[in-house]
């Protein structure tokens, strides 16, 4: 576990006798920041950086403390990146708003060793909290390019399937396609797509039947688009991807390679629908047809292309569950691109 501490400049030795008590066993590294620390200079990178590798950040909180501006930049900064805080406030001390609302460690110059190890016995029976190490995050930041554009598409076909298939009442199918990130299922709207395709088969050929025929060349046009993105993923850098990631994006590469080159080809059976009648902008009329060829054929295409929709977009939403594992876990750095 990585524990940093912050304090003023005048309270280092108690920050020293925090450290020996915090690593002793070894169990923790403890970082204090040695180098002098400005006044009113903006927050230094490298304490930053630590902070953002930290479990718990443990303010020693004094009458030194109250004008010291790195106490109040670190604490700040720590609460912004929701870095546990355990303030160990010397009584008598003002305390400041940053830790308003939050439990103190109280202690006195007499009682400072017993207080450490009470915070170092906290720290040990709470465990680490960061969720990754750092060879995790190095792995996933060398794919962060890939997997933001990736994501970007994927959310980009399943809202236009949502939004040109008719799926659910004109406020959601809105909400998807229009604002699709960051909050892009908020309300539920994939596991609704999910369940769509769960109908009764002659119901949803009906519905397929209804759709216009622009709304399939745009579901075509989307679907060419996130199958380039996949075929073009070796021009981002190091571009290696974490195994299950990878698995879900190979099954991806083989079904877009061996699955629906024939069935999936959305312009082509319009074009042929549009031959059987000029007049429509649909092919509900030619379900109906009084030709039984016809009707069997129409009916064996909407199944394949229903089918293939499914499949597709079972792929898609295990791969966006991953996505979702990697946001709550890494936050923003998994689909971080550089400036």
């Amino acid at each position: 576990m990585k524990i940093f501490i912050s304090h003023s400049q005048k309270d280092e030795k108690l920050a020293k006798e925090l450290k020996k008590i915090l690593e002793m066993p070894k169990k923790m590294d403890v970082f204090i920041f040695e180098k002098k620390k400005l006044f009113g200079k903006p927050i230094d990178k490298k304490i930053t950086n630590e902070l953002d590798h930290s479990d718990y950040l443990v303010a020693i909180i004094t009458a030194n403390s109250t004008n010291s501006s790195s106490v109040n930049q670190e604490m700040g900064y720590a609460q912004a990146k929701s870095i546990e805080k355990i303030p160990m406030v010397e009584t008598g001390s003002e305390k400041g708003f940053l830790l308003h609302g939050t439990e103190n460690v109280e202690f006195t110059k007499k009682n400072f060793k017993s207080k450490c190890i009470e915070v170092r016995n906290y720290i040990l029976k709470n465990g680490p909290k960061r969720l990754f190490t750092e060879e995790e995050e190095i792995e996933i930041r060398k794919s962060a390019h890939y997997r933001y554009a990736v994501r970007h598409h994927i959310l980009f076909f399943l809202g236009g399937m949502f939004y040109r298939l008719n799926m659910g009442d004109e406020a959601q199918r809105h909400e998807l396609f229009y604002g699709i990130e960051p909050q892009w299922d908020k309300n539920g709207n994939l596991d609704q797509l999910r369940d769509f395709f769960k109908q009764d088969e002659d119901k949803l050929i009906e519905h397929f039947s209804k759709i216009e025929f622009s709304m399939y060349g745009k579901i075509h046009m989307e679907y060419d688009l996130l199958v380039n993105e996949f075929k073009q993923a070796n021009r981002f850098p190091n571009h290696i991807l974490p195994d299950k990631e990878s698995d879900l994006v190979v099954e991806l590469q083989e079904y877009i390679r061996n699955e629906p080159s024939e069935t999936f080809d959305l312009k082509k059976h319009v074009r042929h629908w549009m031959k059987l009648d000029p007049e429509d902008n649909n092919c509900s009329k030619i379900l109906n047809s009084k030709d039984r060829h016809t009707r069997l054929q129409i009916r064996q295409t909407l199944r394949f292309i229903i089918r293939d929709l499914e499949e597709l977009y079972e792929i898609l939403i295990n791969l966006l569950k991953i996505y979702v594992i990697y946001q709550n876990k890494f936050g923003d750095i998994a689909f971080k691109r550089s400036s």
